[in-house]
């Protein structure tokens, strides 16, 4: 048989049509392969721009932390752990990306789960930086319930129990090395409405002296972000406490803003640090 006769027979035109479907195959798999490669390095070729490192932020504590805004007329939440993250990456992320993980549970207590949830967390992924804002709960519960009030002798003992539990999720979170931030606990409105908020008032107090000494004591083991003091329901005035307050206890997404914007200020100067080089253990035996 000769090659023209060869390249006219009913074979040869059907090798020809399956060899154009597999190079037709052979470029779309092409074009999908390269297509997802792009993606996973976020817009750029790997081999010319290296992913960049993560610095995992855990923010922990209650609805405060998570966010809480409104019921009606749906659930609503705007944590400052969002508005952080938002700021980190726009400000730092040069050489690393901020990821900020919303560890908050409406109703939460440090008598209660806190601990647990805590040491899970910690177990799931290293956190180079822990916030921690537990206790809001705690005081209402000991303010409200008389079954939980005969618990305790007194409230000097009730806050001893607190403060020691607030105390043992630093030390859980300090023994895995990250950068811990400590905040103190904010006033509630009923405090300046009604003198039956007094002894709520003085227990808050009391455990944000507590929180203040024990940051104090610690020699920089632990950062303070002092709520109470930056956002004084006290001494703002009637159009302030509208703005940074919602309802007697959570925040506005103005005032969870000027949570994140406190915290951030914190963390401020040890970012560079942070970033230039691994973060050193501690030693936190006197804590």
């Amino acid at each position: 048989m000769t090659v023209r006769s060869l390249r006219a027979s009913p074979y040869a035109r059907t090798i020809n049509k399956y060899c154009l479907y597999f190079l037709a195959a052979d470029l779309v798999l092409i074009c999908v392969v390269v297509y997802f490669w792009y993606s996973l390095c976020n817009g750029s070729f790997c081999t010319t721009m290296p992913r960049k490192p993560r610095t995992n932020i855990l923010a922990f504590g209650d609805s405060i932390t998570k966010g809480f805004v409104k019921h009606e007329p749906v659930e609503t939440y705007y944590p400052y752990s969002e508005s952080l993250m938002k700021t980190l990456n726009r400000v730092h992320s040069k050489d690393v990306i901020f990821v900020v993980e919303n560890h908050g549970l409406n109703g939460d207590r440090a008598i209660g789960t806190a601990q647990a949830r805590l040491r899970a967390a910690l177990r799931e992924k290293q956190y180079e930086w822990v916030i921690i804002v537990m206790g809001t709960n705690d005081l209402s519960r000991y303010f409200k319930s008389d079954n939980f009030k005969k618990l305790y002798e007194n409230d000097s003992v009730f806050l001893d129990k607190l403060f020691d539990n607030i105390k043992k999720l630093c030390e859980m979170a300090l023994r895995t090395n990250a950068i811990v931030i400590l905040g103190t606990i904010t006033a509630r409105q009923c405090e300046e409405q009604t003198q039956i908020c007094d002894s709520l008032m003085a227990n808050r107090e009391a455990l944000n002296a507590k929180i203040r000494n024990f940051v104090m004591d610690t020699k920089e083991l632990l950062i303070l972000a002092d709520f109470d003091k930056e956002l004084q329901y006290k001494t703002m005035s009637e159009k302030k406490r509208k703005q940074y307050w919602q309802d007697d206890v959570h925040f506005t997404e103005t005032g969870y803003e000027a949570m994140a914007k406190l915290v951030y200020k914190k963390m401020l100067p040890y970012l560079p640090e942070m970033m230039q080089q691994p973060h050193e253990s501690k030693n936190f035996t006197n804590v």
